[in-house]
C-alpha cells in the first residue's frame, strides 16, 4: 500500500529523544495523522525522518530499506533481481549508517558492519526512524545516520488481530507465483497493565537478472603481451588492427602495452531464490503506574540460493593464445579474435543460511513524576554459513568477443555451446566458511522533567557493550575430476524457463551445468572433514563503555522563543584482533591489542522565527569505528589475479565533524516547503593502500593449476589516510489538495530532493568523491485517497555513484530511477483488496569502470567500458489484509 510523509507514531513518550523532528511516511487511511505529525515537528528539537505502518503488512515494498529510499537523503543499494539490500545516508558508505532494532545495536553475519534489510520481512516492525543529526543520548556509531527499527509492543496495540496474505509475480523468475504470509496476535489483560503479542512473517521470492560483463578491464592486453613475448623482429606475427595488417613487432607491442581490454567477458543469467521467516515477540507488566517491565524478541531464520550460469572467455588470464584481429576505439580493444583461447561454461551454486536472534528486555521507572529512570540487557547473536559450488567446463579453441555494443556484448568462435562433447572438465571449486557475530549490552539512565523554561529536563546514562565477531574460513578445495560433461549438461533455457530464452538481451543458448546431479556426484561428501584455512580465519573482540550528559532548556531571544539540548557522549573502546600470520613453520596464532577514546559534542537548537516558519540548527561530532573484518589480521588471497587483501588491527574509527540547518515553512495545514544545509568535515579517513609483496604462504592455486605461494602479490591494507568532506542540500514538500473541489481533494503530492558534493584523497593522492555517493536523488510521490479507495504512484531516482573498481580503474553506477505503483480498496471495515507494482518500467542496472585523473577530472572512455550490466523484470504483488 502506499506510503505518505507526515503520520504520528505511537511510542514517541519510549524513545529516546522524543522532541526530535519527524518527516513520517504513513499508509492510507491514516490521513488524520498527517496533522498529528507536523504538529509534532513544529515543537520538535532535531532532525529525524520516520517511516510507520498503522498494521501488520502495510509496508508496500519488499523491505523496509525499498521504504527508506523515499526519505530525503536516503538511497539504497540492490541485490541481483532488484530487491533493495543495503542503506546510505546523505551519500556516506553503507557502514557509516549505524542500525539498532528496538534501541540496541544489532549482530550482522556481514563482513562489515553495514546491515542488511533484506534479512527481514517489512511486516515484522512497526516503524522505523533515520535519526540524521546526533544527540548525547543516541549511541554512537552512525557516522551520517543512526537508524532505528521498533517491533510492536501490545500495550500500545491493544487487543488486535491482523494478518496479510498474498501472491508475488517476479517477471524474471522461476515461473512460480511466490507467497507471502504474515499475521499479528497482541492480546492485553488486568486493565491494559499486562500485554503480550506475537508477530510472524513467511515469505519467498525468485528473482532473476540477466548480466553482461567484461568482470575487469586491464590497462594493457596481458595475453597479447605474453603471445607476441615469442617472437622477433623476424618472425613477428600479422595481426589485423581496426583492418590493417600489421607485422611491426615494436608497434603491435605498443598496441598490447597501452590498450585497455576486458579481462573475461561473459553473459548468462542470475536468479536468487529466497525463503524468509521472521518470528517478533512482545511482553509488557505494569505492576504498578510508574515502573513498567518489558522483553521484545526478534528472530530470523533466512536462506537463499543463488545459480548463475555463465558462458566466456579469458583474454585478459590464458597463456598460449594467438591473437588474430583487434578493434580499437578511443584506447580500447571493443573487440578481438583469438585462437588457442580458453573457454568456459561457468556454473555457480551458491548457498547461504542466517539466522539472528535479537533480545531486548528491561525496565522503566517513573519515580516521583519529575525523575525517572530506565535499564536495558541486550543480546544479539547472528550466524552464517555460505558454501559455494562452481563447475567449469572448458573449451580450447578460436574465441571472439565484441563489446560494439557494450551492454551486449557478442562472444563467439568455432565452440559450440550446446555440443556437450566439445567441453572438457576443468576446475570444480568448494569454498565454505561460517561468520559469528554475538554481542551483550547492558545500558541505564536516569533524567528529569522540570517543566518548560530556563532548564527543562536533563538526563545521564552509560552502557556497556561486548561484542565479538569471527569468520572460519574453511580451505577452497579444487579436487582434480574426470567427468562427461553430458552426464550434468543442462541447456540455460531448460534451467531457467522458456521465458529466459524469450526475454534474455543476448544469446542465451548454451548449456550449463545441473546443480543438482553434480551437487549429488561431484561434492565431497562430509565438508567438516575440511582443514580449516588459518590465514583467512579470524575473530575481532570489541569492548565499549560509554556515558552521556544531556540538559534540555527552553528560553527566548528577543521576541524568538528557542529551545535547546545541548550534551556530551564519552566512549572508550578496546580491541582485540585475533588471528593467524604465515611464518616459515606454517601459520602462527597472533593477538593485536588496540584502544581509542572520544569526546563526542552535540547541541540542537530550534527557534520560533514565526508561528509557521522554524529554524533549527545542530551541531555534533560523530564517529564510526572500522569494519571488524579490516581490523582481522587475516589475508584473502585471490590466486589468479595475484592480488590479496589484509586487514590493519591498528586502524582508528572514522570521525566527523558535522553542522545543519534548515529553514520550515508550514504554510497551510498539513503542509511542510522545507530547505536543509549539512556539512561534514570527515577526519582519520580509511583509504586501501595496495603494494607489491612476496605472499608467502602454504599451497595456493590459480586457475591453472598452479601453486602461486612465494611470488610478487599487489597487496591491499586499509590505513588511516586524508581527510575528506561531504555537504549538500535537502528541499522537502507535502501538500494534500484538500482545497480542491470533490472529488478531487484526495489528491496529494510529496515531493523531495537531496544534492550533495563529496571529496576524499585516496591512496594515489588523487581527489575523488566517496564511494557510493550520488549527487542526485529525489523522490516524487502522488497520491489519492478517497473513501475506500486509495492509490499511489511514485518515482525514485539516484545520479550516478563509483564503487569499488579493479587494476586502478573506479566502477560509475550509471543514473538509477523507479517507479512503483500501489491501490487499495476497503472492502468492508476489516478488509482490504491490494495491488502493488515495483520496477514498472523494468529498469536495468549499468556500471561501467572509468579512469580518475590526477588533476580529479575523469575519463568515462564513452562509457564503453562494461563492468557489469544486470536486466530486471517488475514485481507484481496482489492480496488481501485484514484486521480484527
Amino acid at each position: 500500500m502506499s506510503m505518505f510523509m507526515g503520520g504520528a507514531l505511537a511510542q514517541e513518550a519510549e524513545e529516546a529523544d522524543a522532541d526530535a523532528v519527524l518527516d513520517v511516511i504513513v499508509v492510507p487511511g491514516v490521513r488524520g495523522s498527517l496533522s498529528r505529525a507536523l504538529d509534532q515537528k513544529e515543537s520538535a528539537t532535531g532532525v529525524v525522518d520516520a517511516i510507520s505502518a498503522e498494521d501488520i503488512g502495510k509496508f508496500p515494498d519488499l523491505n523496509i530499506s525499498e521504504s527508506l529510499a523515499r526519505i530525503s537523503g536516503v538511497t539504497i543499494t540492490r541485490t541481483p533481481g532488484g530487491e533493495g539490500n543495503v542503506v546510505s545516508v546523505r551519500g556516506g558508505q553503507t557502514d557509516w549508517t549505524n542500525v539498532t532494532v528496538n534501541g540496541l545495536s544489532v549482530a550482522t553475519g556481514n563482513v562489515g558492519r553495514e546491515f542488511s534489510f533484506d534479512l527481514f520481512a517489512s511486516e515484522l516492525f512497526s516503524n522505523a526512524k533515520v535519526y540524521k543529526s546526533s544527540s548525547a543520548d543516541i549511541a554512537e556509531g552512525g557516522l551520517t545516520a543512526t537508524i532505528d527499527l521498533r517491533t510492536p509492543q501490545p500495550l500500545g496495540t491493544g487487543n488486535k488481530i491482523a494478518f496479510s496474505a498474498s501472491g508475488t509475480d517476479f517477471h524474471k523468475g522461476n515461473g512460480d507465483l511466490q507467497p507471502r504470509v504474515s499475521g499479528l496476535l497482541s492480546r492485553t489483560f488486568d486493565n491494559d497493565r499486562f500485554g503480550v503479542l506475537v508477530s510472524a512473517s513467511y515469505s519467498k521470492t525468485a528473482a532473476r537478472g540477466d548480466i553482461s560483463q567484461g568482470w575487469g578491464w586491464d590497462d594493457n592486453i596481458t595475453g597479447l603481451q605474453t603471445y607476441l613475448s615469442g617472437f622477433t623482429t623476424d618472425n613477428a606475427p600479422t595481426i589485423m588492427v581496426n583492418g590493417e595488417a600489421v607485422n611491426d613487432l615494436a608497434r603491435l607491442q605498443d598496441i598490447a602495452a597501452n590498450t585497455i581490454s576486458p579481462e573475461l567477458p561473459r553473459i548468462g543469467p542470475n536468479i536468487l531464490e529466497r525463503e524468509r521467516l521472521g518470528v517478533t515477540g512482545s511482553f509488557q507488566f505494569r505492576p504498578t503506574e510508574n515502573v513498567e517491565l518489558f522483553a521484545d524478541i526478534l528472530y530470523a531464520d533466512y536462506s537463499q540460493d543463488e545459480i548463475r550460469a555463465t558462458v566466456d572467455g579469458m583474454p585478459g588470464f590464458g597463456t598460449g593464445q594467438e591473437w588474430t584481429s583487434i578493434t580499437i576505439e578511443d584506447g580500447v580493444a571493443v573487440a578481438g579474435s583469438i585462437s588457442n583461447q580458453d573457454q568456459r561454461s561457468e556454473t555457480l551454486d551458491r548457498q547461504v543460511d542466517s539466522t539472528l536472534t535479537h533480545i531486548t528486555t528491561g525496565g522503566k521507572w517513573d519515580i516521583d513524576g519529575v525523575w525517572s529512570a530506565d535499564a536495558t540487557f541486550g543480546y544479539s547473536k547472528a550466524k552464517e554459513d555460505e558454501l559455494s559450488r562452481t563447475y567449469l567446463w572448458h573449451y580450447v579453441g578460436d574465441f571472439t568477443y565484441d563489446f560494439s555494443n557494450p551492454k551486449y556484448p557478442e562472444l563467439g568462435g568455432d565452440f559450440d555451446w550446446l555440443d556437450p562433447d566439445q567441453y572438457s572438465p576443468n576446475q570444480l571449486r568448494f569454498r565454505p566458511f561460517q561468520r559469528n557475530d554475538e554481542e551483550i549490552s547492558v545500558s541505564a539512565n536516569l533524567g528529569a522533567d522540570f517543566g518548560d523554561t530556563g532548564l527543562t529536563g536533563v538526563k545521564f546514562g552509560v552502557q556497556y557493550r561486548d561484542r565479538d565477531k569471527g569468520q572460519v574460513r574453511l580451505a577452497e578445495l579444487r579436487p582434480a575430476f574426470t567427468a562427461n560433461f553430458a552426464d550434468y549438461a543442462i541447456s540455460a533455457r531448460d534451467m531457467f524457463g522458456s521465458s529466459y530464452h524469450e526475454d534474455a538481451p543476448y544469446r542465451s543458448d548454451f548449456l550449463m551445468t545441473n546443480i543438482e546431479t553434480a551437487g549429488r556426484d561431484l561434492l565431497p561428501a562430509d565438508l567438516s572433514l575440511t582443514e580449516v584455512d588459518k590465514l583467512q580465519t579470524y575473530t575481532v573482540g570489541e569492548e565499549t563503555l560509554g556515558a552521556y550528559f544531556k540538559a534540555d532548556l527552553a528560553f527566548d531571544i528577543g521576541p524568538v522563543p528557542v529551545t535547546m539540548d545541548s550534551g556530551v557522549r564519552y566512549v572508550r573502546t578496546d580491541v582485540t584482533s585475533e588471528g593467524y600470520v604465515q611464518e616459515e613453520s606454517g601459520p602462527e596464532a597472533v593477538s593485536y591489542p588496540g584502544k581509542y577514546s572520544d569526546w563526542l559534542p552535540a547541541i540542537n537548537l530550534k527557534a520560533q522565527l514565526r508561528d509557521n516558519l522554524i529554524l533549527r540548527i545542530a551541531a555534533n561530532r560523530t564517529m564510526t569505528r572500522p569494519p571488524l573484518a579490516n581490523l582481522a589480521p587475516a589475508v584473502n588471497i585471490s590466486p589468479t589475479v595475484l592480488s590479496a587483501s589484509r586487514g590493519n588491527p591498528a586502524l582508528e574509527p572514522y570521525r566527523s565533524n558535522n553542522i545543519d540547518a534548515s529553514l520550515e515553512w508550514y504554510f497551510a495545514d498539513e503542509a511542510l516547503l522545507s530547505a536543509t544545509v549539512y556539512y561534514k568535515d570527515l577526519e582519520t579517513f580509511i583509504v586501501n593502500e595496495t603494494r607489491p609483496e612476496i605472499v608467502i604462504c602454504g599451497d595456493i592455486r590459480n586457475d591453472a593449476g598452479e601453486n602461486v605461494c612465494g611470488r610478487e602479490f599487489q597487496v591491499t591494507t586499509p590505513v588511516n589516510g586524508e581527510n575528506g568532506k561531504l555537504y549538500g542540500l535537502e528541499l522537502q514538500y507535502q501538500q494534500p489538495f484538500t482545497f480542491l473541489p470533490a472529488p478531487f481533494d484526495g489528491f496529494g503530492v510529496l515531493a523531495n530532493a537531496t544534492f550533495s558534493e563529496s571529496e576524499r584523497t585516496d591512496e594515489a593522492g588523487v581527489s575523488k568523491p566517496l564511494q557510493g555517493q550520488s549527487d542526485t536523488s529525489y523522490n516524487l510521490v502522488g497520491y489519492y485517497e478517497k473513501g475506500p479507495f486509495s492509490a499511489r504512484l511514485a518515482y525514485n531516482y539516484r545520479s550516478e555513484f563509483s564503487v569499488t573498481g579493479r587494476n586502478g580503474f573506479d566502477n560509475i553506477q550509471q543514473p538509477y530511477g523507479q517507479v512503483d505503483a500501489s491501490a487499495r480498496y476497503a472492502v468492508t471495515d476489516h478488509f482490504d483488496l491490494f495491488l502493488e507494482g515495483l520496477n514498472l518500467f523494468e529498469e536495468d542496472w549499468y556500471t561501467y569502470a572509468a579512469r580518475t585523473n590526477s588533476d580529479g577530472s575523469v575519463n568515462d572512455f564513452g562509457k564503453q567500458l562494461n563492468q557489469y550490466y544486470l536486466t530486471q523484470g517488475r514485481v507484481i504483488q496482489f492480496g488481501i489484509r485484514g484486521t480484527f
